[in-house]
Order: structure tokens, then sequence, then C-alpha cells
């Protein structure tokens, strides 16, 4: 039924792209909305060359894990930034990107504030999944994660090209994560990323 509603509407509300073409947008809050440049970082154990301004971590366990760019084939702004994580991985691998922020909101965005996020993340092969979700904001360390949840618990994630949004968050002072993942194999790939101010 749902299908069938979604067909009828979408003449009259043409879908919409919330992922801005413009890596500058003064609207988008994201330091790197389109995930270029190889500038990035990786502790923990993960090697490998995020897009600039994103950060790969990783919890306790063991760390089989590996970033790299990978260019996008779809005609659209950007590049994809690849998690690819081993057989041998135990451990949450997560990842963050920066935010700009400061505490008292000169710059737009402070704590209390009311945002919509959405991260585009490509999926492919992953197995062993014990986690697939999401946080929240962390001022102290300009990254931005979401308070949400996309899938919580073990469970397969199917391939595919996803945008994980989260809207009316309140921008919090802890949690640290944007997309983290737990897997024993497969390809996690992050693209585009933007977060809004949203209207009162």
């Amino acid at each position: 039924m749902g299908k069938v509603i979604a067909d009828a509407l979408r003449p009259l509300f043409p879908a919409v792209d919330v992922f801005s073409s413009n890596n500058l947008d003064p609207l988008n809050y994201m330091r790197n909305a389109r995930n270029v440049y190889t500038d990035g970082t990786v502790a923990n154990g993960i090697t490998g060359t995020p897009g600039r301004q994103w950060g790969f971590s990783a919890g306790t366990g063991t760390v089989n894990a590996a970033v790299s760019k990978v260019a996008r084939t779809d005609g659209l702004p950007g590049e994809w930034t690849r998690l690819t994580i081993g057989a041998t991985n135990t451990a949450n691998i997560i990842a963050s990107g920066g935010v700009l922020w400061d505490l008292t909101g000169a710059a737009g965005r402070k704590p209390g504030d009311v945002i919509t996020a959405a991260i585009e993340v490509r999926t492919t092969g992953l197995v062993g999944v014990s986690q697939f979700n999401g946080g929240a904001y962390h001022p102290n360390s300009q990254h931005l994660a979401l308070q949400g949840t996309w899938q919580q618990g073990s469970g397969p994630v199917k391939d595919g090209t996803y945008t994980l949004m989260v809207e009316g968050a309140t921008i919090q002072a802890a949690a640290t994560y944007l997309q983290s993942v737990t897997a024993t194999g497969g390809t996690v790939d992050i693209g585009r990323a933007a977060v809004f101010k949203t209207p009162a």
C-alpha cells in the first residue's frame, strides 16, 4: 500500500536532494560536505587516507580496517571515503565528520540548537554485523554525529546506497560518532553530508 501511495504522490512532490553541490554552501555546516581531499585522520590501528575533516577511530578489540578515497561514477559531486573491514576485525569502527560550531552560537550553531543532519552511505558485502548505528554531536571534538539509530544490534545490512537522516535532533555536548559499524568484512563508503539548522 505504501508503494502505491508513494507512486501516486511522486509526480506532485518530486524528490529533493538534501545534499548541496557546493562545498562552501553557507547553510550547510559540514566542513567538507562533499568528502573531497585526502588529509583526514586515522587512529587506533586503522590505516589509510580519509577525506578532509573526516576522522576514523576504533573501539576496543582487534582492528582490521583501512580507509581510502574512491571516485564517484554517478555524476554527482564529491568523492567517497571507503572503509574496508577485514575478516579478523572485532572493533567498532567510528567515522566522524567536522562541523562548524561554537559554544555561543556566533558561527550559527551551538549546543541546544535543533538540526537536521544527513549522511550518504553505500554498503557492499557487510558480514558479521553486530552494530550499524549513529550517535550525537560532540562540540568539544568539533565533530558531528546523529542522535538516532540506523540499525542497532546484529543482522544483515543490505548492499545499497542510503541517505541516513535525523530530523529535529538537538546538538549535544556528549557522544562521539556519526556513523559506526562493527563487522567482520565488507565495505562502507561515506559520501556527502549535510547539517542544517532546523527553523523554529
